[in-house]
């Protein structure tokens, strides 16, 4: 939201960044005349009132003479007659205000003024120092707005690059879940009946706007994922053990979407499938400070290294994190020496999912 400009602070700032150049001038005129302090104060004031008022033209010429890529003459001449325009302004401004309040003559005043030369040469002055001033704050202001310009630009790639992973991991979850149904088909129509009823619940839950979102709360993600194993339950039936340790209050934590379905599944493929034992999987959550730490523990799976294709869904998981979260948030996975693999998942807590 665009803060509101405060029109009397403005003044009090242009005041105090001419006064100054008032005190200057008061004092150079009290030298020159022997002008009582009042008097001098009062000339000088008025004086650079008037380099004042015309300062407020050099910013809106600054306004129209950007700053060009490559300084050119044509550039330092146009200032050059710019400054010479704003010194004779101001000598006549100021010279008049005088003559006005003194009741002189005003061709008088100026021509026998001993600072009328002296004056015009720091009117050039004063221009370049107000036109540099204004150049700039413009520069400034310019390099800011590209700056927010680039962080937006920024983060709408980077909600691309968010769409686009979880639009790669949906269609791999679904094969993989497709590819369970299919082998129940084979081996026992029934119950590939009530996986196939298992798999619109999952699907309704893959197509909502809130699987949509970015993050969701960990008790969300847990009912998503009970879902997915009810399909794989009715494929493996006791070759598939599950027990799981996620406090009430862990579970208003937030992490990514299909994180944990996508750590589950990756333990039911690796772990559980290749397996004629089948094998148990541990799904744990705690909180750690700030951090959200999620654990499942797969038995039973061969060396990670000897898994052709281990680690799709991870990778794609791995991404989305980095995107959300930079270096805070991580993903281990470790082989403990029985065989056992436990993949961990690290997620910083910045907010509610709205």
């Amino acid at each position: 939201m665009a803060r509101r400009f405060d029109t009397r602070l403005w003044f009090i700032w242009v005041a105090l960044a001419w006064a100054p150049f008032a005190v200057l001038w008061t004092y150079l005129l009290r030298a020159t005349y022997a002008l009582p302090l009042s008097t001098a104060l009062t000339y000088g004031t008025t004086t650079i009132g008037w380099a004042a008022v015309l300062g407020g033209g050099v910013w809106w010429l600054t306004g129209r003479l950007a700053w060009p890529s490559r300084l050119r003459l044509a550039f330092y001449l146009t200032h050059f007659g710019l400054a010479a325009t704003y010194s004779v302004l101001w000598c006549l401004g100021g010279s008049v205000t005088v003559a006005l309040i003194a009741k002189r003559n005003f061709v008088e005043l100026v021509t026998t003024s001993p600072v009328i030369g002296f004056q015009f040469v720091t009117g050039c002055w004063i221009y370049g120092l107000v036109a540099g001033l204004s150049y700039t704050v413009r520069l400034q202001e310019l390099l800011h707005a590209r700056e927010r310009s680039a962080a937006q630009l920024a983060a709408l790639a980077a909600r691309a690059r968010l769409k686009a992973l979880r639009g790669q991991l949906r269609p791999h979850f679904l094969f993989n879940a497709l590819h369970s149904v299919r082998a129940l088909i084979t081996i026992d129509p029934r119950t590939a009946e009530l996986a196939v009823e298992r798999l619109g619940e999952v699907l309704r839950y893959v197509l909502t706007e809130y699987a949509r979102r970015d993050v969701v709360r960990l008790g969300d993600e847990w009912a998503f994922t009970r879902s997915y194993l009810e399909i794989e339950r009715l494929r493996f039936e006791e070759r598939l053990s599950i027990t799981s340790d996620l406090p009430v209050d862990v579970q208003a934590s937030v992490l990514p979407t299909f994180a944990l379905q996508t750590l589950v599944e990756n333990a039911v493929r690796h772990a559980v499938a290749p397996n004629p034992q089948g094998g148990a999987i541990q799904i744990r959550g705690r909180r750690d400070g700030a951090t959200l730490v999620v654990s499942v523990r797969s038995d039973g799976a061969a060396p990670l290294s000897h898994q052709p294709g281990l680690g799709r869904g991870l990778s794609l998981l791995r991404r989305r994190m980095k995107e959300l979260y930079g270096p805070l948030a991580t993903l281990r996975l470790e082989t403990d020496p029985a065989g056992a693999v436990t993949a961990e998942l690290r997620v910083p807590q910045q907010g509610e999912p709205a």
